[in-house]
Parts: structure tokens; C-alpha cells; sequence
């Protein structure tokens, strides 16, 4: 009787100290669990910090890639945001006054409502003011990219600068149909610009005095010249459908990009990049961005109604 109550209390230890061991094993897994789902968490908002930028596009006032070709930056009405090896992040900038934001090499121009474009540094730092030939609301502004001469455009009188607007050059467009949309200028060769309309793309090689016409009866909504020797455009087309086109001038070649992914929304600015001429960055009024690295064979969606989508 005593061994049979001496084996009853050892199986009753076995069985204690298994259920102890079974319990201390599910704590430890809920535990396990517990910080597991931390670290996701605190994965996912890691990820999507570089997100932010997007949310605080607003009106796109201009895009362009950095020199060295690494990052796109937005400027926006809320400042700039920056795209960089698939990733959104913010630059803290003030654009107070901003109405657009016109990329050169090594900075940009902003231009607000008191008729100046001023020149400051990647890093924000005021270069100098330009007194443009009338209110920009009037007219549209462009610079070239590598050599900083500035062009203005007000209606019909196309004004030209190579000093930043210490004199200004005049000239009377002819041969220009519809209403100016966007202005263009090559980013190295002096007088070489394009003038996007209601009515076609028109691209002139001697500051306005003769026009090459394209895309005729298309509204072209954005151009830009690519970053290469050759002349040659990326031009946005809006109408009962969005359209991307690559123009080459010399060639008198207009050649139809395929841009599926764009349904019905303007194109406002198209970002070449300079250092890899088959990166290309299109964007839409409500702040979709659309980036090719092969030149226009296939788009990748980075930004979304104004929102950045990070791609790693």
C-alpha cells in the first residue's frame, strides 16, 4: 500500500512538473510571438517613413533628377521631396511664395508673384533674384539646364537672357499655333527651345526666328529635352487618351512611347535624368509619377495622388 502511494505521488510530480514545462513553453511562445509582431511593425513603419514625402506633394511646381543623376527631387507647395534608390524621403525646404520651380545644374530657380525668379542652391542658399520682363503669372519661364541662360515667354514675345537677367534679348515668335502650355529649353545648346500648345509642339534652334512643327492639333501639355548631344524631346499628350511621346527634330521622327499605366490624367512635368539618359520620371496633375529606366519600355509607379510608394 505504501509503494503503490509512493508511486502515485511520483507520477503526480511527472505530471506536474510536464504541465509546468508545457506552461513555461506557451509563455515563452506567446513571448516569441509578442516580439515578433514588434518587429514587423516596427519594420513596416521603418519602410514607410521614406513615404512621408509624398503625402505633402500638393501642386507639383517642377521635377528634376540631381546632377551626379542619383536622386529626383519634386518641388512642391509645401517644399521638396526627394526620390532616391527607391526610396521617398524629405528635403526641409521653404518655397514661401513659390508658382514654379525650374531645375539647374547645381540648384533651381522658384518664381513667385513680385515678377523674380530667384537662383538658389540644392541646399536652398539665395544665389541671386532675376527681374523677369513681366508677372509670371502672364507668361511662362524656363532655363537651360547646363548653361543657365533664361528664357521668358509672354504670349507671342519670347525674351531671352545668357548674364541671369542683367539684359534681356526680344523676339516675335512666328509660326506658333495655340495657346503656350510649357516651355522648354535644351540644357546646352544656346537659342534651342520648344514651346508645347494647345495646338502641337514647336521647336525652334534659332531663339524663336524659325519653328519646326510636331504633334499638330494635339494639346501638349509638358515637354523636356533629353540630356544628349542629339536634340531630342519626350513631349505629353492630353486627350481622350494620355500620350507620351519621344521627338526627334533632326530626324523629323515623331515616335509614340507606350504609356499604358497613365489613364486619363495630364502629364505636368517630365524629368529626364542627365546622367542616364534612359531614366525618366513623368508625372500627372493629381501627383501620379511614373518612372522608366529603359527608356520607355516599361513604367514603375512611385508616387500615387500625391503619396510616394517606396519600391525597396
Amino acid at each position: 500500500m505504501e509503494k503503490n502511494n509512493a508511486s502515485h505521488d511520483h507520477s503526480d510530480r511527472k505530471s506536474f512538473a510536464l504541465l509546468f514545462w508545457l506552461f513555461l513553453a506557451k509563455i515563452g511562445l506567446i513571448l516569441l510571438l509578442v516580439v515578433l509582431i514588434i518587429w514587423l511593425i516596427q519594420s513596416v513603419r521603418t519602410a514607410n517613413q521614406g513615404n512621408k514625402a509624398g503625402v505633402t506633394f500638393g501642386k507639383v511646381l517642377g521635377a528634376a533628377y540631381s546632377s551626379d543623376g542619383n536622386q529626383l527631387r519634386i518641388g512642391t507647395g509645401k517644399g521638396i521631396a526627394a526620390y532616391e534608390k527607391g526610396r521617398w524621403k524629405t528635403k526641409t525646404v521653404s518655397l514661401p511664395g513659390a508658382v514654379q520651380l525650374v531645375p539647374v545644374e547645381g540648384g533651381f530657380f522658384t518664381l513667385n508673384t513680385h515678377q523674380r525668379a530667384v537662383l538658389r542652391t540644392d541646399n536652398n542658399k539665395i544665389i541671386t533674384s532675376v527681374r523677369l520682363p513681366a508677372q509670371p503669372r502672364a507668361g511662362l519661364f524656363t532655363a537651360a539646364y547646363a548653361t543657365r541662360h533664361l528664357y521668358f515667354l509672354n504670349g507671342k514675345q519670347l525674351y531671352s537672357s545668357e548674364n541671369l537677367g542683367k539684359s534681356w534679348n526680344r523676339t516675335f515668335l512666328k509660326g506658333v499655333q495655340g495657346a503656350p502650355q510649357m516651355l522648354a529649353a535644351d540644357p546646352k545648346k544656346s537659342g534651342t527651345l520648344a514651346v508645347a500648345t494647345h495646338s502641337g509642339l514647336y521647336v525652334t534652334e534659332d531663339q524663336g526666328v524659325h519653328f519646326k512643327a510636331f504633334l499638330r492639333g494635339k494639346s501638349v501639355t509638358a515637354v523636356s529635352f533629353g540630356p544628349g548631344g542629339k536634340t531630342t524631346l519626350f513631349a505629353g499628350l492630353y486627350g481622350n487618351q494620355t500620350m507620351l511621346y519621344s521627338i526627334l527634330p533632326q530626324y523629323n521622327k515623331e515616335i509614340n512611347l507606350d504609356l499604358d499605366t497613365v489613364k486619363g490624367d495630364r502629364l505636368v512635368q517630365i524629368a529626364r535624368n542627365p546622367k542616364y539618359p534612359q531614366t525618366t520620371t513623368v508625372i500627372t496633375a493629381n501627383g501620379d509619377a511614373y518612372l522608366t529606366e529603359n527608356g520607355g519600355q516599361n513604367w514603375t509607379i512611385i508616387a500615387k495622388n500625391g503619396r510616394g510608394l517606396s519600391q525597396r
